[in-house]
């Protein structure tokens, strides 16, 4: 539980002396930070309100025939589907899952994050509730939430086509 703790007083400390430091330095400690975020949000282990049921779906893919099948009995996400399946074929443990999600969604904040002036204040902002409650609790659903950001960013800056 400290951890937590941890990263909102670095997340805290880092908004406080963001706008005295030069931009390589804040690049270096943002890049730094979200390493760490994404380490600790994929290498967790029977952690959140879905686990069991991205456990159970992983492990049960060996089991089906077909991507198509394994689309029917899970209803939808067809993206998080095909991740999980080709990571199951490739060897991978569930784990790698969680990795890979978790650095979408790291990755999707920082491009949110970068378009703005304070980009500390996004991620102090975002660690209490997306973080830690949807990011490590509802893998499929942080991950649209990501992509969300990313998209929000081509709107507001006008790409219409990206977005």
């Amino acid at each position: 539980m400290v951890i937590y703790y941890y990263f909102f007083l670095i997340l805290s400390l880092f908004c406080l002396i963001e706008k005295s430091l030069s931009i390589n330095v804040r690049n270096i400690i943002l890049f730094l930070i979200s390493s760490l975020l994404i380490v600790f949000m994929g290498t967790r282990y029977f952690v959140g309100g879905d686990y069991n049921a991205y456990f159970k779906f992983y492990y049960n893919l060996g089991a089906l025939d077909s991507f198509l099948i394994s689309i029917k009995t899970s209803g939808g996400d067809i993206g998080y589907n095909l991740l999980s399946y080709l990571l199951f074929y490739l060897g991978f443990d569930v784990n790698s899952l969680n990795l890979i999600s978790a650095l979408i969604v790291v990755l999707s904040l920082i491009y949110y994050s970068l378009d703005h002036k304070y980009t500390a204040r996004i991620f102090l902002i975002s660690f209490p509730i997306f973080i830690i409650v949807v990011a490590m609790g509802y893998t499929r659903q942080s991950i649209a939430i990501g992509l969300f950001l990313v998209a929000l960013t081509h709107l507001k800056n006008k790409k219409i086509l990206n977005f």
